[in-house]
């Protein structure tokens, strides 16, 4: 009864009531038997080649077992009265079977011999008293799960949220901006709209790196983060794509408004007081790229976007340049 017992702790229920004469099974989703309680296994003894609770139920209440063994996200516990095991006089046994999901995907399920019916429940006011305790019990367990599971969801939104998150910057990490990106082509073609992609890199950022060190770089790379947030549009994602490069999703855009956006950001990075040591200004070489709807990927889109940029830092940095051919800004 091990597994049993594991799942009564798990719902914060006394063990206690394994050895009690309600009816305890633990389930598998599907209503497969997994473990069960003496009071069960006495029952169950007399049917040996039953591996399923809707085996043991009477046929009239098969179908009304199946609904309360069905997965539900408007209620937990589950609650019947349901006949089952065939008696000797042919008088079915009725029992109050409550069924109650656990969270690793398995059900609880308890009975209890009907009032009136059965003749231990006639004759013992105390397992109606273990009933209603039971019932209370679940109940609360109920409440339990749902605190718990509005909890989980938020540890899950957190989780979601760090983990598409780069914990310097603040800004989508190199998986989400890349995710984000192959959404943004998808979209393209589907309304064939325009997308244009910015890949900026910092100028000279080793330099930085190796004369003031990696902390006071790190700086950098934040003032940058939060630069680039203020600098773009509402609608533009702004990721880190790695190390000192940065990608800017630019959706409904032209290479055109798209040249232009990286001049202004080219003259704001220049012209920004920078708060690391003595470095008095910085400098970025952006490369752009406008996505050729439904004649390339997004990999295709990416790699002219950085082969541009290099082109800019090959052009001198602190300017822009297009791929194909434009004119840089410096």
């Amino acid at each position: 009864m091990q597994k049993l017992k594991s799942a009564l702790t798990e719902l914060s229920l006394a063990p206690s009531l394994l050895r009690s004469t309600s009816l305890i099974v633990l389930l598998e989703a599907d209503g497969r038997l997994v473990d069960w309680n003496p009071a069960f296994g006495a029952k169950k003894d007399l049917y040996t080649h039953a591996d399923t609770l809707l085996e043991l139920a009477l046929p009239e209440y098969r179908a009304e077992l199946a609904l309360m063994l069905e997965p539900s996200s408007s209620q937990l516990l589950r609650q019947g009265c349901l006949g089952f095991f065939k008696q000797k006089k042919r008088e079915p046994c009725l029992y109050h079977c409550l069924v109650m999901p656990l969270p690793s995907g398995q059900l609880l399920f308890i009975a209890q011999a009907a009032e009136g019916i059965s003749a231990i429940a006639a004759e013992n006011q105390g397992l109606r008293k273990e009933l209603a305790k039971t019932r209370s019990e679940l109940e609360e367990a109920e409440r339990l799960l749902k605190r718990k599971e509005v909890d989980l969801k938020g540890v899950i939104a957190q989780a979601n949220e760090v983990s598409h998150t780069d914990a310097l910057t603040f800004l989508h990490n190199r998986r989400q901006i890349l995710n984000l990106l192959q959404n943004e082509v998808h979209r393209a073609d589907r309304y064939r709209m325009p997308l244009s992609i910015s890949m900026i890199d910092i100028d000279h950022f080793k330099n930085i790196n190796d004369t003031y060190g990696h902390t006071e770089g790190d700086k950098v790379l934040v003032h940058l983060a939060k630069l680039l947030r203020q600098s773009v549009r509402e609608a533009d994602a702004v990721g880190r794509y790695g190390g000192e490069e940065f990608l800017v999703l630019l959706p409904n855009t032209r290479l055109k408004e798209a040249s232009e956006q990286a001049a202004r950001l080219c003259k704001a990075v220049r012209e920004d007081e920078i708060p690391v040591g003595e470095l008095t200004y910085l400098t970025v070489s952006i490369g752009l790229a406008e996505y050729r709807n439904g004649k390339e990927s997004w990999q295709q889109v990416l790699t002219r976007a950085d082969k541009a940029m290099y082109e800019a830092k090959r052009a001198g940095r602190d300017q822009w340049a297009t791929d194909p051919p434009g004119k840089g800004d410096p």
